[in-house]
């Protein structure tokens, strides 16, 4: 199982999200002003600073290695994922009593299966990360040094500015912690807010030295949900994940994903509840309350954002797994072992069939990005791309070319998504307008060159078209 959803997690095409983020890291790189936070405030993205921190350290280092940006990321990801796993599942394996300690085997493949079976779409979103950070700041709590109790408190600060909304694992990681350790210490709770005092003092101290940080914060949460006019009552949520199409293609298998994971992970609970003998009622109100928190907070952060976009869903991998190495940690030993197969083998199995379903999404968005792959190439071998051009794509250009944006909103997505109320929709209006180079990109078939009068294109390609400056 390992072995293959490894293979899987490296083998596979990421997504135009990522290019994304690691293309503003390159842009970054690119910025001639001192300072490495410097140069990333000037690049821009959708995600806040720790995202675009993560990026802009992988397109640093890259070229020194002799690595891709994505060969680096992937082989990062995996490695990190490993070192936590391992970590967390030898201090996890500690806390349950000796003899119904589950395995520190187990317990690792618990972790690692279900994060690298999280292929395709999900792959390297924010909130994988923010998962992983998860069970690094539940390792440290779970330690009794008070150090790396604060450390887990100054990690915490970095969950949330990968993504506002992965604020809703740090209440979900203290209730995992009181379902492993079973009472959660004065001196825990004192520890970790001081780190995380510190990592947020460290976080707002930066925040204000650098004048986008936060204009580019409000900005990413405007984008995210003025993208398509998004806007459906909580209540048609389960409709909405039924009948949603991206292009005609149904998208209800890849969300489908925690779904019928946490339906299989219930229904298994259940038998191991009934094997033990345990009635329902000999489980505390308490212990009830601590799993409502731990399931409902990123439930809420889902329901709260009102998209439903298939990657929000991976923070539920985080109360999965703890759900179910305490349920299965508790169990005698014979259940354990069976069920612990068969909770592996039902995530595999869940991983192939999803995967098989969304095949054809996932190939028709894989020829859009084999088609800006290929239209880079043709444009950097007939002209000379170097110095600085204007992007009017979604931002992915930056990926393949390196080459510095005239703007420092890459993508012009202000413009593209209309948010005429926002400051930084005039910035990048004003900076597209002013461009005065040679060329600029704009993907294929949209409306964007209008603001460009005196530009005419010069290559069509499947993905993007490529613009030159009129000659006078």
């Amino acid at each position: 199982m390992l072995t293959a959803v490894a293979y899987s997690f490296i083998s596979v095409e990421t997504t135009d999200d990522v290019k994304v983020f690691i293309g503003a890291g390159k842009q970054a790189v690119l910025d001639p002003s001192p300072g490495p936070m410097t140069k990333i405030d000037n690049s821009w993205e959708l995600k806040p600073i720790g995202n675009k921190a993560l990026y802009f350290a992988i397109a640093t280092v890259a070229p020194m290695i002799y690595l891709t940006e994505e060969a680096l990321l992937k082989f990062f990801a995996l490695f990190a994922l490993c070192v936590v796993a391992f970590i967390f599942a030898v201090e996890a394996s500690r806390r349950f009593p000796e003899t119904t300690a589950i395995d520190i085997d187990t317990t690792f493949a618990f972790v690692v299966v279900p994060m690298l079976a999280l292929s395709n779409i999900f792959l390297m979103q924010a909130e994988w990360w923010a998962v992983l950070l998860s069970f690094g700041v539940l390792w440290a709590l779970l330690t009794k040094s008070h150090t790396l109790i604060g450390l887990a408190g100054l990690l915490s600060v970095w969950i949330i500015f990968l993504k506002m909304s992965t604020l809703a694992l740090i209440p979900a990681i203290f209730a995992a912690y009181f379902l492993i350790n079973g009472i959660i210490y004065r001196e825990v709770i004192i520890a970790y807010v001081i780190g995380f005092i510190v990592g947020l003092w460290m976080a707002i101290g930066w925040l204000f030295y650098l004048p986008h940080a936060i204009p580019d914060m409000l900005l990413s949460v405007q984008l995210a949900h003025a993208s398509k006019g998004v806007d459906i009552p909580l209540a048609d949520g389960i409709n909405y994940l039924l009948f949603y199409t991206i292009d005609g293609v149904p998208d209800a298998p890849v969300v489908g994903f925690g779904i019928a994971a946490l339906l299989i992970l219930v229904i298994l609970l259940l038998v191991i509840w009934m094997k033990q003998g345990k009635p329902m009622s000999e489980y505390s109100i308490r212990t009830v309350a601590i799993l409502v928190i731990l399931w409902g907070m990123p439930l809420a952060s889902i329901l709260a954002q009102k998209e439903f976009f298939s990657y929000h869903y991976a923070i539920l991998l985080f109360p999965a797994v703890i759900t179910v190495i305490t349920t299965v940690g508790n169990a005698m030993q014979p259940v354990r072992t069976l069920s612990s197969v068969a909770i592996l083998g039902g995530i595999v199995i869940i991983w192939f069939f999803i995967g098989s379903m969304w095949s054809p999404m996932y190939a028709q968005q894989d020829a859009f990005w084999k088609g800006t792959e290929n239209d880079s190439k043709i444009f950097q071998e007939k002209y000379d791309l170097s110095g600085e051009i204007l992007y009017l794509d979604i931002a992915s250009a930056t990926y393949y070319l390196d080459t510095k944006s005239a703007c420092r909103m890459v993508g012009s997505l202000p413009i593209d998504r209309n948010l005429t109320w926002t400051s930084e929709y005039a910035e990048n209006l004003a900076c597209v307008k002013n461009y005065q180079g040679t060329y600029a990109i704009a993907k294929h078939g949209s409306g964007m060159p209008s603001l460009l009068p005196n530009y005419s294109r010069i290559e069509e390609g499947t993905a993007w078209d490529l613009y030159t400056r009129k000659i006078a």
